[in-house]
């Protein structure tokens, strides 16, 4: 971990949103449980995080929240249920948004920034984290928005400064946070990275067979 990196992530909660039912993959599949390399698929965003310096991580479960708990127990993570889950993902965000705020409000916690990543990202790494991370500047961090990018396409995992907790919050459905990243305007950070991990999820069996055939 670089010092930069090192100096920003105590300040920085990560919140990962697994809460979703995985109805491409399958009737009665719940993709954040299936082995990727003879790991959950949901721990390999989590591992990248907290390799980071995040932890422990904030996670969203909903469907079959229990199995995923179980999945994620020796990762010491806090989970957030969320009985509202089959609203969308906009839905899940906005109430990790709030969980988290409440932590803050609370005095259990002295977030400045919240790193936002979707539990279906097998290729996620401690490394890409990291550079997301460094590339928010220390002094501003409250008010920047910093998405990855590879290629020009964004992707995962995103970092909100404090300023757009409240307007996370008030998300719902399946409403991302475009809208919101796009009101930065200058405080909006894109850092190019060497992966396209950051948006290669495993959304139906073909995604998932590609991935595991893949040479990687």
């Amino acid at each position: 971990m670089s010092a930069q990196t090192g100096l920003i992530s105590g300040r920085v909660g990560g919140l990962c949103l697994a809460a979703g039912q995985s109805q491409r993959m399958g009737e009665g599949t719940n993709k954040l449980i299936l082995p990727i390399d003879g790991i959950p698929l949901v721990c390999w965003p989590v591992d990248a995080m907290r390799d980071a310096g995040l932890g422990p991580l904030r996670v969203v479960t909903g469907f079959e929240s229990r199995r995923v708990e179980q999945e994620l127990a020796v990762r010491e993570c806090v989970f957030y249920e969320h009985a509202d889950w089959e609203s969308g993902m906009g839905s899940s965000l906005a109430f990790g948004a709030r969980q988290m705020m409440s932590e803050v409000v609370r005095g259990e916690a002295t977030w400045e920034a919240m790193l936002v990543c979707l539990g279906d990202l097998p290729g996620l790494r401690s490394a890409t984290v990291e550079k997301v991370l460094g590339a928010a500047s220390p002094d501003r961090i409250e008010k920047q928005i910093v998405i990855p990018t590879f290629k020009g396409r964004r992707g995962h995992p995103v970092l909100f400064g404090r300023k757009y907790w409240s307007a996370l919050a008030r998300l719902s459905g399946d409403r991302g946070a475009k809208a919101i990243a796009e009101s930065a305007g200058d405080h909006l950070v894109e850092v190019e990275v060497e992966t396209k991990a950051i948006f290669a999820d495993l959304d139906t069996p073909e995604d998932l067979s590609d991935w595991l055939e893949r040479d990687r």
